[in-house]
């Protein structure tokens, strides 16, 4: 009998395609696994509101980890850890010296110096009736970032100037009260310290009574390696780094764009 009783899976680089959505196949795989009573969680760095509303689009019975951790469902509660201000204060005395760009994201609103790409400020999205409580704030001064950035769960800083970067992660990664991590090479996040996705999953498969020796957890990225720390069987995709599958119990034989989701939840549920 199978053991596992939920999965974790990361979106992007693993559920999501290059077009960053969850194909046929996969939603009606998951909806599948549902029915047999798994867990299912999307466990992500995106902003609530987003995960949340791509876990809609499959099913109301998914739950969402999101931020690395920073907001997330525990049943019917969202657990949300800040950043203390303190911290995001030094953050963006930092950010003045280099001027690269960060968006300062909470459960549903996203702040920043600067709209340096639609992307990151959601901007799409926050337009929909579906998200009726999210905003974005660009353009704001320093003081203004200082002064309205609140409940912060998460901080994305981006800079296509590598050792700049590097730089500059290495002075916050000395700010006490905060943890770093990073899904790829022009970019890092900034989150509370202990907050990551590991600690998200033991929080909620606690609060669940599922053992983590019961958990699957796929992802493919640097900020899925605490996922893969606490949970019971790892499965990395083929189109992750090599480190990142040399951590893990397996790879999938099929990539994010060939639903390798898909391919491994069948042949471990259905």
């Amino acid at each position: 009998m199978n053991k596992y009783q939920a999965v974790c899976l990361d979106l992007d680089g693993t559920l999501f395609g290059k077009d960053s959505t969850i194909s046929r196949k996969n939603k009606e795989v998951l909806k599948a696994c549902l029915d047999k009573g798994i867990q299912v969680y999307f466990v992500s760095g995106r902003p609530y509101f987003f995960t949340k509303y791509q876990a809609s689009l499959v099913d109301e019975r998914v739950q969402v980890i999101s931020s690395n951790g920073g907001c997330y469902d525990k049943g019917d509660t969202i657990v949300k850890k800040c950043i203390p201000q303190k911290c995001l204060a030094e953050i963006i005395d930092c950010l003045k010296e280099t001027k690269s760009p960060a968006f300062f994201k909470s459960k549903d609103t996203i702040y920043a110096h600067e709209a340096y790409d639609a992307r990151f400020m959601y901007d799409e999205w926050v337009k929909l009736p579906q998200f009726p409580y999210t905003k974005s704030y660009p353009n704001l001064s320093w003081e203004e970032l200082k002064d309205k950035s609140k409940d912060i769960v998460k901080i994305l800083i981006y800079d296509m100037d590598k050792e700049l970067l590097r730089k500059l992660r290495e002075r916050i990664e000395n700010i006490d009260g905060i943890a770093v991590s990073s899904y790829n090479d022009i970019s890092f996040d900034v989150n509370a310290a202990d907050v990551n996705k590991g600690n998200a999953i033991k929080d909620v498969m606690e609060y669940r009574k599922i053992p983590l020796a019961n958990v699957i957890a796929i992802g493919d990225g640097e900020n899925d390696m605490t996922m893969f720390e606490v949970a019971g069987h790892t499965i990395a995709m083929c189109n992750a780094k090599e480190n990142i599958q040399m951590l893990c119990d397996e790879v999938s034989a099929l990539s994010n764009e060939d639903d390798g989701v898909g391919e491994v939840l069948q042949r471990y549920f259905l």
